[in-house]
């Protein structure tokens, strides 16, 4: 009999198993679950989100019940219990790691469609008010502060890190790693000089708000053909460059 791929195998066709294990080896994943192995929990992680599993009794009972396509996925049966210790045990950081690898590829395949990648950044308070005795105030809400960088096309954060509420946005936008070709989107709160020469030095783009005090030196102006758009009004279209910098 002919073998057809379930449709969760040829989802995950895209991971390199060689490359996911020197992932796996780099983090020590597999150095307390040897029974439950990181291609096991991935596969699980992957079935849970597809399949929208609540709690931790349906995963194991969905998952189970397709016990035919383990074999071709490599791997076996699920007891809740072990996977409530990997989640617990295992480094998150090698799934991120295998998430950053899988992104890569997608950012291939979209620059050899000529597609504009585009990156979109902001950052989003957690108030923990005084629930949280340890979280920081940055002089307007006490606790976390969300960054995130996000692709559009794709409908899916690249970049998501968590920091105190008084880390300024910029201090994280300058640990992103620079796409050519890309363009950033991001707020006036991300106003580093540096950074944006970074940005253009790596041949990519951004897109943001002036601060009121932003000396700013008229190079060449260009005429605007259209100044209405979709909610929104052109009011000027000029080179310029930094007159104080």
């Amino acid at each position: 009999m002919r073998f057809t791929p379930s449709i969760l195998g040829k989802l995950v066709e895209p991971i390199n198993r060689r490359g996911f294990q020197t992932v796996v080896d780099s983090h020590d994943g597999d150095a307390y679950d040897k029974s439950f192995k990181s291609w096991d929990h991935l596969m699980v992680l992957v079935y849970a989100q597809l399949g929208g599993a609540d709690s931790l009794r349906s995963l194991e009972a969905g998952w189970n019940a397709n016990c035919q396509h383990h074999y071709h996925l490599g791997t076996d049966r699920l007891r809740r219990s072990t996977l409530s210790d990997a989640n617990r045990r295992r480094p998150v950081g090698l799934f991120a790691e295998t998430f950053g690898l899988l992104a890569g590829q997608l950012d291939r395949q979209t620059r050899h469609e000529g597609t504009a990648m585009l990156r979109l950044i902001d950052s989003t308070p957690i108030p923990l008010g005084k629930a949280c005795a340890w979280a920081k105030s940055n002089g307007r809400i006490r606790g976390m502060k969300m960054h995130v960088v996000y692709d559009p096309d794709s409908d899916c954060p690249r970049v998501l890190d968590i920091t105190d509420a008084n880390v300024n946005d910029a201090q994280i936008g300058r640990t992103i790693t620079i796409e050519k070709g890309a363009t950033y989107v991001f707020d006036k709160g991300y106003c580093h000089y540096g950074w944006w020469t970074a940005i253009a030095t790596a041949k990519a783009f951004f897109v943001t708000r002036p601060k009121s005090n932003m000396g700013l030196k008229v190079e060449r102006r260009r005429r605007i053909a259209q100044t209405q758009g979709d909610g929104f009004t052109i009011l000027e279209d000029a080179n310029v460059s930094l007159a104080s910098k």
